[in-house]
């Protein structure tokens, strides 16, 4: 079931058009199988509505298992990327969950259940969805609210730092596959058609012009510096979607604890397989109240690593 959802979820992936009628089937469908995962999963997942302007964003909460009555436990909001929904969440082996940390994955504004129920993403409403997942983990008495992290993929990247900038409650932020370029050019306009389709589609756009004005508002200026929480990013050297000297703009305005590790010769889609559990233990850590050293890592190929202070 998990799979299929899976599967349907691809399948919607490249109609950008309110209405389709095989974009709502499929989407039901995929509903209906990741329901049946849920009721087979043999872990806590639940469903999560969190109202916005009348309507709702769709958000999936996931316990760890064998919880003890009374026992709170941290939680981290996953931010996917825009090609990513909810439901991405792997199907067993969750690394938070063993580690005994609850994950609240959200379709964000413009992204999956949210947008079809047409709810588009601006350039900083992504805050607001923060702020509703923060105000009702607050609120479960299964969650730490002293305990609550971000984690962004991919555009995750660009919304993340808007969440954490304006919602103080979260004390940790890491994203991987950086998109923090001003006004987004490379990606939408070096990189495959599909991404500047897909935001088009997810900001409720038509008109490519009119777009590529909206796109300029896409900037992080006088976002980093009002964010105080420890912060990692993980990049590749060559990330074809956005150029590292935006980066390092970027992490250089933030004031808080920071830490930035690149990839050499990495791109986007960071292939080192230490890259994704370094994600997660390093927020495991933060919420766990570990100490951090702000630093830049160079991680070379032959894997030495280059520590540098800030």
């Amino acid at each position: 079931y998990y799979i299929a959802s899976v599967f349907y979820t691809n399948a919607m992936w490249a109609i950008y058009e309110d209405g389709n009628e095989n974009r709502i089937a499929w989407g039901e469908r995929k509903r209906g199988c990741y329901d049946k995962f849920i009721q087979f999963a043999g872990r806590p997942i639940e469903r999560v509505e969190l109202p916005y302007q009348g309507k709702s964003i769709a958000a999936l909460l996931h316990l760890p298992t064998n919880m003890k009555a009374g026992e709170k436990v941290p939680c981290v909001l996953y931010i996917p990327g825009m090609d990513g929904v909810k439901e991405d969440n792997p199907m067993h082996n969750d690394p938070f969950l063993e580690r005994g940390i609850a994950v609240l994955a959200v379709d964000g504004p413009g992204q999956g259940e949210t947008r079809d129920r047409g709810i588009k993403c601006t350039a900083t409403n992504y805050a607001d969805a923060g702020k509703l997942a923060c105000d009702y983990l607050v609120k479960r008495p299964e969650i730490d609210a002293n305990h609550l992290g971000v984690m962004g993929s991919s555009m995750g990247s660009y919304w993340a730092p808007h969440v954490v900038a304006e919602e103080p409650r979260f004390r940790a932020c890491a994203v991987s596959g950086v998109c923090v370029e001003p006004g987004q050019y490379a990606i939408f306009n070096m990189s495959s058609p599909t991404f500047k389709l897909n935001y088009m589609y997810m900001s409720g756009y038509d008109d490519e012009p009119a777009f590529d004005e909206f796109a300029k508002t896409l900037t992080l200026q006088g976002v980093a510096t009002k964010i105080t929480c420890p912060y990692l990013v993980i990049a590749g050297e060559n990330d074809e979607h956005c150029d590292l000297r935006f980066v390092y703009e970027f992490m250089g305005e933030i004031q808080g604890p920071k830490v930035l590790v690149v990839y050499e010769g990495e791109r986007h889609s960071i292939r080192n397989p230490r890259a994704r559990p370094l994600v997660v233990e390093w927020l495991a850590d933060r919420l766990a109240g570990k100490p951090l050293k702000p630093e830049k890592i160079f991680v070379e190929m032959s894997g030495k690593e280059v520590h540098t202070p800030w």
